[in-house]
């Protein structure tokens, strides 16, 4: 593979993501899939600026703080978080999951460095190495479809 530069091509291009995924999980009482109006509704909005081997941005974590602010004026818990290394993405993302298996509506809003390798897409964390093959990519960045198929799971679960 040839080594993916950023600001060179669509997959590689240095550019800010923004990703929005609204998910709904409902009670496995309800047995159904419109959230009522007093369902519980927490959020997850990460934004990444300060990478490490890949090129900075600057107006990520505005963003996201924008985003948090909004979320939680409409009645959202929200947990922001800010230059996340992956561990601290995977740990956020996964407490985020723990929030929503009871039920209720959840969103989630990354801005940041992301890449499509294979059609899988990735989101970035703060401490990834200069992806030098797709492996390094995978390896250290995070799936969406990963956090997409474990939020399936846990929807499955309460049907």
């Amino acid at each position: 593979m040839r080594k993916r530069e950023f600001g060179r091509g669509l997959v590689g291009r240095s550019l800010l993501l923004t990703l929005a995924v609204a998910l709904t999980v409902c009670g496995a009482q309800q047995r159904n899939l419109a959230p009522s109006i007093d369902s519980k509704r927490v959020a997850l909005v990460i934004g990444n600026n300060d990478y490490k081997s890949v090129p900075r941005l600057m107006r990520a974590v505005n963003d996201a703080q924008s985003v948090a602010a909004t979320l939680q004026r409409i009645g959202f818990a929200t947990r922001l978080v800010t230059d996340a290394t992956q561990k601290q993405m995977n740990k956020a993302i996964n407490e985020f999951a723990g929030d929503i298996a009871g039920g209720g509506v959840g969103v989630m809003f990354f801005a940041g460095h992301g890449m499509q390798i294979n059609s899988q897409n990735f989101l970035l964390p703060v401490d990834i190495d200069e992806p030098q093959s797709d492996s390094d990519v995978e390896d250290q960045a995070v799936s969406l479809q990963g956090i997409q198929s474990s939020w399936h799971r846990s929807m499955q679960s309460l049907l």
